[in-house]
């Protein structure tokens, strides 16, 4: 059995989900650099096929998607201060001397600036192509989610559902600004303040290879699916009356993102039952 519960308000209100703060400053970068787009765009059409749902078997055939990802977490880290340390001891590190008791933060958002990377305030997934920096805390000049014992225990769900979240957005829809704005236009500065988007459905699965598709996608408890304006026409007069259990259908629909706003895109949460 299939449960889909909606989370658009967690993705519009909760600024402490990580996996929709990245996705949705992710999707504010590819947008406001198109030609970024257009090449994460090409490598999943050739690698997976277009408009088709992003499997975790194919995570790893997808370089250039991981590079977009690793790229908005070094300039937009989920978390710009990581959680604070504390000193037992008396520690001296290289010319600085931490006393016993001093609190220690380490400031993430710093480390991905131009101390560190050659030209940081750009956005240039290409960085990372053919480069062994990961984001599972091993190298220390990108480390998101933390490093050591005490890294976030759910970086590895987050990683998962950010490209398969990311990858399936790019691969099923066409993005633009509305009112024909340039993306270069476009304000990037963090702010409460919505900055809409205009979505132009391509051609996706039917709902009914969507929902097959579920028992090829990654093992994991907890999925995503993207539905269109219709699903609740579709779910009344359809055949799937009766089969799908719990679903909460809204005609205006929350923003998912401070990013993503418009009334035509329903995004749930899938949870599969065994």
């Amino acid at each position: 059995m299939i449960v889909f519960k909606t989370i658009g308000s967690t993705c519009g209100g909760n600024r402490n989900n990580n996996i929709a703060y990245g996705l949705e400053r992710t999707m504010g970068e590819l947008i406001h650099n198109p030609e970024t787009m257009l090449k994460a765009k090409k490598e999943l059409r050739e690698t997976i096929g277009s408009c088709k749902l992003i499997e975790e078997s194919d995570i790893d055939r997808l370089p250039y998607l991981q590079a977009v990802i690793k790229e908005s977490l070094r300039l937009h880290p989920p978390a710009p201060l990581l959680l604070p340390r504390k000193a037992r001891v008396d520690v001296q590190i290289a010319v600085y001397t931490i006393p016993k008791g001093a609190q220690i933060r380490i400031n993430e958002w710093a480390i991905g600036r131009t101390n560190i990377w050659d030209d940081a305030d750009l956005f240039s997934p290409e960085r990372f192509l053919g480069s062994e920096i990961d984001i599972k805390g091993r190298h220390f000049n990108l480390t998101p989610f933390g490093s050591g014992r005490r890294i976030c225990p759910g970086s590895p769900l987050a990683i998962r559902m950010m490209h398969s979240m990311l990858g399936s957005l790019i691969n099923s829809f066409n993005w633009k600004l509305e009112n024909d704005m340039e993306p270069k236009k476009m304000n990037l500065d963090k702010s409460l303040r919505a900055i809409p988007v205009e979505l132009i459905k391509q051609s996706i699965l039917s709902i009914i290879n969507l929902i097959n598709v579920f028992d090829k996608l990654a093992p994991l408890s907890l999925l995503h699916i993207l539905c269109v304006e219709g699903l609740s026409s579709l779910i009344k007069h359809h055949e799937f009356t009766g089969k799908i259990h719990g679903a909460l259908i809204c005609r205006k629909a929350p923003p998912i993102s401070h990013l993503i706003f418009t009334n035509d895109v329903f995004f749930f949460f899938v949870k599969r039952l065994r």
